[in-house]
């Protein structure tokens, strides 16, 4: 939302952290498909995540006016898998754990209540941008998976734009690093080291060295 903010108002520069360059839709399809590689589910469980992902963005794009039958029918043919268990991203394991009735009757003020933007389209507004970006990734980001946001980022850089791109590793979302258990739970530990002085070094116009363990995203794959 900040490069939105800055495409509305005077500003002199924009710093981001840990945030996405994709819609909140997209967001919540590659949490789920993160969650599913991380618990090893199998192609078939795959697909079917793809098509929850597809039957709950098209309930949030019409903010629950339409759209409930194809999750209906998903949420029966799905009745006895596992993987509806186990399965979050953002909003959609948790409209498909709820009940068509009370979906249709609360789902709007459950999910829809922040006048979200759901598909958003990031990559348009940072193109209207021309002013000084930081973007600070944490490498393992469970509930922003950052690939796509890399991606665009360097891709925006190589037109020329002033965006500068830090990726701190082994931290998660929030930027803290964490003690990941045999059954993949993560405790978070602390704040990364270099994240708030790389923040603060960069808007005063002095960032340079190195903060922390950062990497810049030639070297992320």
């Amino acid at each position: 939302m900040a490069p939105l903010a800055a495409t509305r108002s005077q500003v002199d520069f924009v710093a981001v952290g840990f945030g996405l360059v994709t819609s909140p839709i997209d967001e919540d399809r590659e949490q789920m498909l993160m969650e599913a590689q991380t618990l090893k589910l199998d192609d078939h469980d795959m697909t079917e995540i793809r098509q929850l992902s597809k039957a709950t963005a098209a309930i949030v794009a019409s903010h629950f006016t339409s759209g409930f039958e194809a999750l209906e029918a998903l949420r029966r043919e799905t009745a006895d898998e596992k993987w509806p268990r186990l399965i979050s991203g953002e909003y959609s394991g948790d409209m498909l754990r709820m009940s068509d009735r009370d979906l249709r009757r609360v789902g709007r003020a459950v999910f829809d209540n922040l006048e979200i933007i759901w598909d958003y389209n990031s990559n348009a507004t940072l193109s209207r941008l021309n002013i000084p970006l930081l973007w600070v990734i944490a490498e393992k980001d469970r509930e922003a998976p950052i690939t796509a946001t890399v991606a665009s980022l360097r891709r925006f850089r190589g037109q020329g734009k002033a965006i500068d791109i830090y990726v701190f590793p082994d931290t998660d979302h929030g930027m803290y690093e964490f003690v990941e258990a045999p059954n993949g739970s993560r405790r978070n530990t602390r704040v990364t080291d270099g994240y708030f002085r790389l923040i603060g070094n960069w808007i005063s116009g002095n960032a340079n060295g190195q903060y922390g363990r950062a990497y810049l995203p030639e070297k992320y794959p």
